[in-house]
């Protein structure tokens, strides 16, 4: 299957996401940072996007943060339903394929105003 994520924003309405030509309401700010629990930590010039796992959440990466984030600014979250993430949030059907957890990474750095970033994943 093939799909094409382009990522929108709009003032007063939110975030909006094309999901194959189909817009896409998103969420706004807050909405964003209260369902990844997201966390910024660091000062660096340059972004590193921490996602973590399966069956993880944003702690499994509490023993580099210290040092990566003398060097570079730091995006940790929890992917919907893990951590102290909004669990409502959770919809089988949206992470039941990657696309799912893909626009959250899109959502997220909308919401931060992240254009360029390194993605690390485990």
């Amino acid at each position: 299957m093939w799909f094409v994520i382009q990522t929108l924003t709009s003032a007063g309405v939110g975030l909006v996401h094309q999901i194959n030509g189909v817009p896409q309401l998103g969420m706004t700010k807050g909405d964003v940072s209260l369902r990844n629990n997201i966390t910024v930590i660091g000062s660096g010039e340059h972004t590193l996007l921490m996602a973590h796992g399966f069956g993880c959440d944003q702690t499994m990466w509490r023993f580099l943060t210290p040092e990566l984030s003398k060097h570079f600014r730091i995006v940790l979250f929890d992917y919907a339903g893990n951590g102290k993430s909004d669990i409502s949030a959770f919809n089988a059907k949206k992470y039941g394929a990657l696309e799912g957890y893909a626009e959250d990474v899109t959502d997220i750095c909308d919401a931060l105003d992240i254009k360029k970033a390194t993605l690390i994943g485990h």
